[in-house]
């Protein structure tokens, strides 16, 4: 089954990466000698209308430039798209099948926790009834998370229960000693 898998993996692209060749020294020329003619114009009164002008012309200009640009770009990545689409199309196969198998190991993982659960639940009820602790020392024996989500074994579980209801008792033992010399005064 493994070989299977790792085959799958071996993705065959063939693919040109794109140059692009295009006019740009004598594009930074032309737009070096217009731009340097306006950079220290001056707006008054007499040349507003013009410089309105000559912003809307430098402004189509800039447009222009910048479409053209969009246009080229948009044909070039159109493959990578598409093929970013239709290597998306076999990966939603596996997401398909990962997401079934997720589920029904989840489930298994729960069932699993379910039953251990129910077994230190058990370990810890029997150690509870083997003690002669009154009841309200009994209340502080904590079931610890830990024991079932953790792969602590039942011995350790146990001893750890045992070394609770140990503390309970001295601290039973302590307070029965505080009570008597109470009485004893």
């Amino acid at each position: 089954m493994s070989s299977d898998l790792m085959v799958i993996t071996q993705l065959d692209v063939n693919y040109t990466a794109p140059t692009i060749l295009f006019n740009k020294e004598l594009l930074l020329d032309m737009a070096t000698n217009i731009t340097s003619k306006y950079q220290n114009l001056v707006l008054t009164e007499e040349n507003e209308h013009e410089l309105k002008t000559l912003s809307t012309q430098l402004n189509k200009i800039q447009k222009e430039l910048n479409d053209r640009r969009l246009d080229i770009e948009r044909t070039i990545t159109q493959p990578v798209k598409q093929f970013k689409l239709d290597v998306d199309d076999v990966i939603k196969l596996f997401t398909t099948v990962q997401a079934t198998l997720k589920t029904q190991l989840n489930a298994a993982k729960q069932a699993r926790d379910l039953l251990r659960l129910e077994e230190v639940r058990q370990l810890f009820d029997s150690c509870l009834l083997n003690s002669t602790l009154p009841s309200e020392y009994l209340k502080k024996i904590r079931l610890k998370d830990e024991y079932w989500t953790t792969k602590k074994t039942n011995k350790y579980i146990r001893e750890d229960i045992q070394g609770q209801i140990t503390d309970a008792q001295e601290e039973l033992d302590a307070q029965r000693e505080l009570d008597a010399q109470r009485e004893d005064t």
